[in-house]
């Protein structure tokens, strides 16, 4: 798991279909973990899935972006 700034950390996960990244988005004092994926064609660069990212931590949701094994 590699760390970046604002606390924000990357994890790379093995699957049949080849390597998946999870970009973790913690909250400081979490009550739940949402995972978050992107459709076909996009990326977990979309403006919707990086406004929640960005807002829910705050509120007390760690955010995890699944990034399909076909996008890694």
């Amino acid at each position: 798991m590699t760390s970046n700034s604002g606390g924000i950390r990357e994890q790379v996960v093995a699957t049949p279909a080849g390597d998946a990244r999870i970009t973790w988005h913690p909250a400081t004092r979490p009550r739940l973990v949402l995972a978050l994926g992107h459709g076909a064609g996009g990326g977990i660069g979309a403006r919707d899935l990086q406004a929640l990212a960005g807002a829910l931590p705050g509120l007390g949701v760690t955010v995890a972006l699944v990034e399909q094994p076909w996008r890694v």
